[in-house]
C-alpha cells in the first residue's frame, strides 16, 4: 500500500472588527469549486481579493455574503479578503486544497487533522463522490467500517489524527473525503480530494479521409479522459502522438494536417492519447485519395465480334478499372430492338447464355462528376427457329384448318433465322415442292379455289447451315357450310308453355350448334345457343314460361365454325291460354254428359253385336237341320271348309238338292273359274278326299288355263291353285267406258268362297250326257 503524505493545513479564520462589526468566514467543497460564506448582510457592499497561489486578483465589489472560486483543484491555495465597503479593516481567510493521487487497482492511504475529536458520539467520516454517503464510523472505543475495502488506521481511536486506507481503488472512489459530527461536515473545508487516474479511452481517428488528390486533409484524434473525478479530469487536456504505418510522427496536437497524393491511399495512420497514463492506440484509418479511372480492363480479352449459336454459353469476363473511391462498374446488354438493360450489379459478367435480342455487352464504369467510360463486347448470334405457319393471317394450332370448298386461302411459312434459312412448301408424302426461297424469312402460297383433293398434309421446312432442318406439318380440311334445320315446328303444350322441335341436318363437316333467336318487334334477339343433336336426330327446346295467348316468332339457323346455313327457318305460335274458370266448370260438364252418353251406346253396340251373334248361329243351325244328308260322323268330321263354288253348275242343279248357302253378311271372295277344291288341311281329315287333290298348288297347263279362262300371263297361283283376278281402275282409250265407271275384268266369271258343311251330304246329282261329254 502507498502512502501518500501530505500537508492539512488549518483553516484560519481571522476576525476583525470593522466600525465594531467582525465577519467570519467559512469554506465549503463544492465538486470542484470552493465556496467562501461570511455572516454579513445583504444588503451591504463588500469588497473582495482572491489570490490563488501567489496570484492576487483586482478587488471586485459585490453585494454578496458568499463567493464561489472555480476549479480549486488548478491551485495549492486559495485565499480570499473580504472588506466592509468604506472601511479598510481585512477579514481574511486561506483555503489549503488537499490532493491525492492514485491509479485505478492501487491502494491509497488519507489523512489530515481533525480540530477536534468529540468527548462523546460519533465522528463520521464522508465520500463525496457521485453520491454523498458516510463510509467509516468512529468512537473512543472503535470504528465501523461501511465496506470491507476500507482500514481505518488511527490509534487511539479518539485521535484528531484522521488515517484511513483505501485498498483496490477503482473510479468510483474519487471524490472528496472530510470529516465531522454532523452531516455539512461532509463538505466543510481542510478534507482531501482523491484523484483516480485511468487510461484515455481508446482515441477515434475523424475527419474526411477521402480527398481528391492534390488537396489537405485533416485527421482528428478523438479521445476522453477517464481520470476521476470529472471536475478534475477537465482540467488536464490530453496530449497525443500520431503514427503513419507504425512511424512516429513530431506532431502532438490533436489535430494532424496533410497533403493528400495518389500513393496515400497505401498509408495507414493512427494516434494515442495521453493524460498520466497512455490510451491504447487507435484503429488504423487510411486516406482515401480519389481520382477518375482512365480506361477500362475485360479479361479473358474477347474478339472485336464473338460468334455464337443461340442458347450457347459466353462468359465469364471480368472488367477492372483503376480508380478511387472504385468506379462503379456494372454489365449492360443491349437489346437489338429495346435499348440496354441491366446484365450484371459488378464487374463481373458470369456466364450468359446468349439469344438472338441481344447485340452486345457493354462494361460501364460510373465516377462522380466524370463522364462514364465504357468497353463492349459484340455478339453474332446465329439460330434457326421452328417453322410458324398461319393460314389466312391466323396462327395454326395443331388442329387442321377447317376451311370451304370454292373459297381461297392463304398460306404464311416464317422460319425465322440468322444467316436467312432456305424454306420450302410440299404436300406431305410428296417429293414436289410447291414453294421455296432463301432470301427471306417469310414463305407465302395461295390457292386461290379450295377442292377437295387440295385436302391433306403440308410440309413447311426451314434449314440453315449448322442446324438441323426445322419442320411443321398441318392439315387442312375443305368443309361445307350446314344445312338448314328440318321440320322446325312448334307447339303449345300447356298454358303459358311451348316446344320447339326440329331435325339436325348435314353439320357440313366441322361440329355444328344451332341459334335460337325470337323476334322482339322488329329486331331478332338471340335466345340459346343449343347443341346439334346428330344428323338425322331430333332437337328439341323449351323457352320457359311465355304470355299465355300471345304470338310468338322464332328462327333457327344452323352453324359450324365455317359459317351459318343461309336459309334461316322462321315459325309463328301462339301460346295457349287458361281458360276461364266459368267456362272450365260448363265444358267440364258437357264432357262428363258426353262420356256417358259414349258409354251407353257403346253397351248398347255391344249388346247388339252378341244377339246378332247368337240369332245368326240359331240360323245356321236351323239350315243345317234343313238339309237331308246322310253323312257318316265317324268318316266327315264337323269341319267348316272354304271351297270354290262353280255357280254355273249351281244353276242347273238347284232344283235337285240343297245348297248350304253363307250368311248375308258373308264376305266374296273372287277367283278365276275352276273344279271344287276344298281346302287342303280340310282334306286331309276328311275320307272323300279326291285323287286330284294335293297340298301344293296343282301343276295347270298353260294352254289350258289359257283356253279355259283366258290370259293369264299376269296372274298369280296361290298353293291351291286358285287364280286371283286381276284389277284395273284406269280408263284406257281403247276401252274407255261412256258411263265413266271402272270396270273389274273376271267379275262375270268369279270363283266364290262359301262355307262347306261336310257333316251333312246332299243328294246324289244324276249326271247327263252332256255333262260327261264336258
Amino acid at each position: 500500500m502507498e502512502r501518500v503524505m501530505f500537508t492539512c493545513f488549518v483553516v484560519c479564520g481571522l476576525l476583525y472588527t470593522a466600525q465594531g462589526i467582525p465577519l467570519t468566514i467559512s469554506s465549503k467543497f463544492m465538486n470542484g469549486d470552493v465556496l467562501f460564506l461570511w455572516d454579513g448582510s445583504l444588503a451591504q457592499e463588500y469588497d473582495i481579493a482572491i489570490t490563488r497561489d501567489k496570484t492576487t486578483s483586482a478587488w471586485d465589489r459585490q453585494a454578496v455574503i458568499q463567493y464561489t472560486v472555480k476549479d480549486a483543484l488548478l491551485y495549492d491555495s486559495i485565499s480570499i479578503i473580504v472588506r466592509l465597503s468604506g472601511d479598510g479593516t481585512d477579514n481574511k481567510m486561506t483555503y489549503s486544497v488537499s490532493k491525492v493521487e492514485s491509479d485505478v487497482g492501487d491502494s491509497v492511504s488519507i489523512s489530515w487533522t481533525a480540530p477536534f475529536f468529540p468527548r462523546a458520539g460519533d465522528y463520521t467520516i464522508y465520500h463525496t463522490g457521485n453520491v454523498n454517503r458516510s463510509i467509516i464510523s468512529v468512537d473512543s472505543s472503535g470504528a465501523t467500517l461501511d465496506e470491507t475495502k476500507y482500514e481505518y488506521q488511527s490509534r487511539p481511536f479518539n485521535s484528531t489524527n484522521i488515517v484511513f486506507n483505501i485498498m483496490n481503488i477503482t473510479r468510483e472512489d474519487a471524490g472528496y473525503y472530510n470529516g465531522g459530527t454532523k452531516a455539512d461536515a461532509a463538505w466543510s473545508g481542510g478534507g482531501v480530494v482523491l484523484i483516480v487516474h485511468d487510461k484515455p479511452s481508446k482515441p477515434k481517428i475523424k475527419g474526411n479521409i477521402d480527398i481528391v488528390v492534390g488537396n489537405s486533409s485533416e485527421l482528428t484524434c478523438s479521445s476522453n479522459s477517464t481520470t476521476a473525478p470529472d471536475y478534475y479530469a477537465r482540467l488536464r487536456p490530453l496530449s497525443y502522438t500520431w503514427y503513419v504505418n507504425n512511424t512516429k510522427l513530431t506532431e502532438t496536437r490533436e489535430t494532424l494536417m496533410l497533403r493528400v497524393f495518389k500513393d496515400h491511399k497505401y498509408s495507414g495512420y493512427s494516434c494515442t492519447a495521453r493524460d498520466k497514463l497512455e490510451s491504447d492506440r487507435s484503429d488504423h484509418v487510411r486516406i482515401n485519395p480519389l481520382y477518375p479511372p482512365d480506361k477500362l480492363k475485360i479479361l479473358p480479352e474477347p474478339q472485336p465480334k464473338v460468334t455464337v449459336k443461340e442458347g450457347e454459353i459466353i462468359g465469364p469476363y471480368t472488367c477492372t478499372a483503376d480508380c478511387n473511391p472504385p468506379c462503379n462498374i456494372t454489365w449492360k446488354y443491349k437489346d437489338s430492338t429495346s435499348g440496354f438493360f441491366d446484365a450484371a450489379s459488378t464487374g463481373l459478367l458470369d456466364r450468359q447464355i446468349v439469344n438472338r435480342s441481344i447485340a452486345l455487352y457493354r462494361c460501364i464504369a460510373k465516377y462522380p462528376s466524370v463522364m462514364d467510360v465504357k468497353e463492349s463486347i459484340k455478339l453474332d448470334v446465329l439460330y434457326l427457329d421452328e417453322p410458324l405457319v398461319t393460314i389466312n393471317g391466323s396462327s395454326y394450332s395443331n388442329e387442321a384448318v377447317q376451311a370451304q370448298e370454292r373459297t381461297s386461302l392463304h398460306i404464311s411459312c416464317n422460319v425465322s433465322g440468322n444467316p436467312n434459312p432456305s424454306i420450302r412448301l410440299r404436300r406431305s408424302g410428296s417429293t414436289d415442292i410447291l414453294t421455296e426461297t432463301s432470301t427471306s424469312e417469310v414463305l407465302n402460297h395461295s390457292i386461290t379455289r379450295l377442292q377437295c383433293y387440295d385436302t391433306g398434309n403440308y410440309t413447311c421446312t426451314g434449314q440453315s447451315t449448322g442446324f438441323d432442318s426445322k419442320q411443321k406439318i398441318f392439315g387442312l380440311n375443305v368443309n361445307y357450310i350446314p344445312q338448314p334445320p328440318k321440320n322446325f315446328t312448334a307447339y303449345s303444350y300447356a298454358p303459358g308453355f311451348i316446344n320447339l322441335t326440329w331435325l339436325s341436318g348435314f353439320n357440313g363437316g366441322p361440329e355444328q350448334h344451332f341459334l335460337l333467336f325470337r323476334k322482339e318487334g322488329s329486331d331478332w334477339e338471340t335466345v340459346k345457343n343449343l347443341t346439334d343433336p346428330g344428323e338425322g336426330r331430333i332437337g328439341h327446346f323449351d323457352p320457359g314460361p311465355l304470355s299465355e295467348g300471345q304470338i310468338y316468332w322464332f328462327r333457327l339457323n344452323s352453324c359450324n365454325r365455317i359459317n351459318c346455313s343461309v336459309q334461316s327457318i322462321d315459325v309463328q305460335i301462339t301460346v295457349s291460354a287458361t281458360e276461364p274458370l266459368g267456362q272450365s266448370s260448363d265444358n267440364s260438364t258437357f264432357i262428363l254428359i258426353g262420356v256417358l252418353i259414349g258409354v251407353v251406346i257403346i253397351i248398347l253396340v255391344v249388346a247388339a253385336v252378341v244377339a246378332r251373334l247368337f240369332l245368326r248361329k240359331k240360323k245356321t243351325e236351323k239350315r243345317r237341320e234343313s238339309v237331308q244328308v246322310m253323312v257318316d260322323d265317324t268318316t266327315q268330321p264337323d269341319v267348316v271348309l272354304y271351297a270354290a263354288v262353280d255357280k254355273s253348275f249351281l244353276e242347273k242343279k238347284r232344283n235337285k238338292a240343297d245348297v248350304v248357302t253363307h250368311d248375308e253378311n258373308k264376305d266374296k271372295r273372287v277367283e278365276e273359274k275352276g273344279n271344287l277344291i276344298p281346302n287342303p288341311n280340310a282334306a286331309t281329315k276328311g275320307k272323300r278326299k279326291k285323287k286330284d287333290m294335293k297340298k301344293t298348288a296343282p301343276e295347270v297347263d298353260d294352254s289350258q288355263t289359257e283356253a279355259m279362262y283366258g290370259n293369264t300371263t299376269t296372274r298369280q297361283l296361290n298353293q291351291d291353285g286358285l287364280i286371283y283376278i286381276d284389277v284395273d281402275f284406269g280408263n284406257k282409250a281403247e276401252t274407255l267406258d261412256p258411263s265413266g265407271k271402272p270396270k273389274i275384268h273376271g267379275d262375270e266369271e268369279r270363283t266364290e268362297y262359301t262355307f262347306v258343311d261336310f257333316s251333312k251330304k246332299a243328294p246324289p246329282v244324276q249326271e247327263s250326257p252332256e255333262d260327261d261329254e264336258k
